[in-house]
């Protein structure tokens, strides 16, 4: 069994064997970081996440993103675009959006 430990921006996971009789499990919390894949058709979009800009969306790509859940939101060009994005540790998350979802 895998048990994993959350708090902020601190994650951490231990793979532990069931037993009959209880047990203490200490899990070791560490910042970690994941990253974004934003795909999407419309350019010149900056990329907000928790009301904070990241850069503008260029490649789509973005690294060291704090594990957790978070708020998206593409801004420009009277464009607009909101969503909530899982975060996930050592992972990239594609998240893609079709041109007619943001207004």
């Amino acid at each position: 069994m895998v048990i994993e430990g959350r708090k902020g921006n601190l994650y951490g996971k231990r793979e532990v064997d069931i037993a009959e009789a209880t047990t203490k499990v200490r899990i070791e919390l560490a910042e970690t970081y994941g990253n974004l894949f934003i795909k999407t058709e419309e350019e010149e979009l900056t990329v907000y996440l928790d009301g904070r800009p990241l850069e503008e969306l260029g490649s789509g790509f973005f690294e060291r993103i704090p594990v957790g859940r978070h708020t998206l939101e593409l801004k420009g060009k009277g464009l607009y675009y909101k969503d909530e994005v899982e975060i996930k540790a050592d992972e990239s998350t594609r998240f893609s959006i079709s041109s007619g979802s943001i207004r």
